[in-house]
């Protein structure tokens, strides 16, 4: 797995979202933001946010 640091977050909009994705087929797969930990994945070519629960 691979990432793509410094991208656009659609939250905060912030350069801080880490893009991950499959090294061998360069398929998204989930996104973080360090600023405003935005947790995300793909569904196809939408970021979907992940809600967290305790």
């Amino acid at each position: 797995m691979d990432n793509l640091p410094n991208q656009p977050c659609p939250r905060c909009g912030r350069a801080e979202l880490n893009i991950y994705y499959s090294s061998n087929a360069d398929e998204k797969l989930g996104a973080w933001c360090e600023y405003c930990d935005l947790r995300a994945y793909f569904n196809g070519h939408e970021l979907v946010s992940m809600k967290e629960y305790s």
